[in-house]
């Protein structure tokens, strides 16, 4: 059984933990599909840049060089559709070209810490760009919010507590417009939306302080709703099945909901034996596993990591800062 890394973060500001756990959840959500929205006017180099984009990612495993430099070439093809787009499809080459540079960030190995930050602001600046040429661009939204995750963890935590509150308004915005872009059959804007505020209220811890100093604090119950829409837009996904136990298993664990533990315990276990298509449902697999013999630590779980947090260290921390 793959054995997920245990974090504990006794002294750290909150925002910074948001934006960290954000993008270890959301880091490998979106894998790119053989089809995506095409504009609605035809551009003849449009093919292109989505041929450049499909050889990237099927690149990514074998050879994440030539993968990078794939992306890179496909976000500079998409930045220049961009205004020939018009009022046609304002947002949608800014969010492709956002995609592709966060794509080249998280190839980059993590020790290039400057040519990363280079390409997750790039990205962030794209998806902005995107949100004011189409104020209404859901994808945008949700690409902002990733980007600025990437940007606060490789800056520090005295930038990342600036942007804690403007993530939390990017999803709730982006959900409001009830998007309707797919990249699959279990793929949706809409569905990874609520799938990350669901972890976004879960693992953000819910103390009263925390709206005075972040703007926004943790919400089970919220969560939990989130995790069941979710779920209810793609019953197939794993991921989705694993995020709905947890947050039941941290609702009935923290506030003492025999119900909720119940539930999430059956969901676990009816998840057993069941085979992972990917990496990431590996880690699904094995978190399970985890948290069928530790329910407490639902709580904590991001999908890549556990986390611990200690509350005073937190705020001394905060006041600190």
């Amino acid at each position: 059984m793959r054995v997920l890394p245990r974090l504990v973060l006794p002294r750290l500001v909150m925002t910074r933990l948001v934006m960290t756990l954000t993008i270890s959840w959301l880091a490998w959500l979106w894998p790119l599909a053989a089809h995506a929205d095409a504009p609605p006017i035809e551009l003849p180099d449009w093919a292109a840049a989505e041929a450049l984009e499909q050889e990237a990612f099927q690149r990514l495993e074998d050879d994440p060089g030539a993968a990078g430099a794939r992306y890179l070439e496909a976000a500079s093809r998409f930045e220049e559709l961009a205004p020939t787009l018009g009022q046609t499809a304002p947002g949608l080459a800014y969010w492709r070209a956002a995609r592709c540079r966060w794509f080249v960030g998280e190839i980059l190995p993590v020790e290039e810490r400057k040519q990363r930050l280079e390409q997750f602001n790039a990205a962030e600046d794209l998806a902005r760009r995107g949100i004011e040429a189409d104020p209404e661009c859901a994808e945008c939204m949700l690409w902002k919010f990733i980007a600025m995750g990437r940007v606060a963890t490789n800056r520090g935590l005295v930038y990342g507590m600036r942007g804690a509150s403007e993530m939390a308004d990017l999803l709730e915005r982006a959900i409001a417009l009830e998007p309707t872009h797919r990249d699959g059959e279990d793929n949706s804007t809409l569905g990874n939306l609520h799938y990350g505020s669901a972890i976004f209220y879960r693992v953000l811890p819910d103390w009263l302080w925390l709206r005075w100093v972040l703007g926004v604090r943790g919400d089970k119950e919220r969560a939990l709703d989130h995790a069941r829409i979710a779920l209810s837009l793609h019953p197939q996904r794993l991921d989705y099945q694993v995020e709905v136990a947890s947050q039941l298993l941290c609702v009935g664990t923290s506030e003492d909901e025999s119900e909720s533990l119940d539930e999430g315990l059956r969901i676990l276990e009816a998840l057993r034996g069941e085979p992972a298509r990917s990496l990431r449902e590996e880690r699904q697999v094995a978190a399970a596993e985890i948290m069928l013999e530790e329910p407490a630590k639902s709580c904590g779980y991001t999908g890549d990591a556990w986390v611990e947090i200690d509350e005073r260290a937190a705020a001394a921390v905060a006041e600190d800062d």
